[in-house]
């Protein structure tokens, strides 16, 4: 994989399919300017079965709010959302305050989450 971000260990744990031996990392997107809460999004592609993938890292996940800032900055947005440990189950996107499950992982202070995510141009 060639995957120019670290992460965390638990993060690799949880979320395996974005290390796979066809997986390439695509790039970093982040806000133009940055609030609190600050997000990044690394972007992978699955050559394996042609996905994409972000990996979101942020200190409070929203991610109505964080597909929505990514389709701005990017032309990306989330289709759903990778259950960490459960790499072929998702969970759909709704309102944070609506999830009845958890869909991250917390590393300290930070947490980490992945969705399936499509570019504008092959929506």
């Amino acid at each position: 994989m060639q995957n120019e971000v670290p992460l965390p260990q638990e993060v690799l744990e949880a979320y395996p399919l974005i290390t796979g031996s066809d997986v390439e990392y695509v790039g970093r997107f982040t806000p133009k300017v940055p609030i609190a809460p600050d997000r990044i999004y690394d972007i992978y592609k699955d050559g394996n079965n042609d996905r994409m993938l972000t990996h979101i890292t942020t200190d409070y996940p929203d991610p109505m709010h964080d597909s929505d800032e990514l389709r701005g900055i990017s032309g990306y947005s989330f289709i759903d959302i990778v259950a960490p440990n459960a790499e072929s189950r998702t969970i759909e996107i709704v309102d944070n305050d609506e999830m009845n499950e958890e869909f991250f992982v917390k590393v300290g202070d930070i947490y980490h989450y992945v969705a399936n995510t499509q570019h504008k141009s092959s929506s």
